[in-house]
């Protein structure tokens, strides 16, 4: 499997920043901080190392420090067989 998204933050915003995060038990597997106007980043993790297992699997946002006008958004978060 396969963790499919993207990461952004809403048009208009007047935020410092915001950190995105995915978790696997607890361990990162994925970090990249956002400013305004970085656009759709996409996000595609291999999760096959986990296989037959379960996992919690989370997404986590951070505001950076302020977190006035902060919209973070995640696009759509799925998981896809791998190929």
């Amino acid at each position: 499997m396969k963790l499919v998204t993207a990461i952004g933050i809403r048009d208009g915003s007047r935020s410092n920043g915001v950190g995105f995060r995915v978790e696997v038990n607890g361990r990162t597997q994925f970090s990249r901080d956002l400013v305004p106007g970085s656009g759709w980043v996409p996000v595609e993790i291999d999760l096959g190392a986990y296989q037959g297992q379960e996992i919690v699997l989370t997404l986590v946002t951070d505001a950076l420090g302020e977190f006035n006008f902060d919209w973070a958004v995640w696009a759509v978060p799925r998981l896809n067989p791998a190929r």
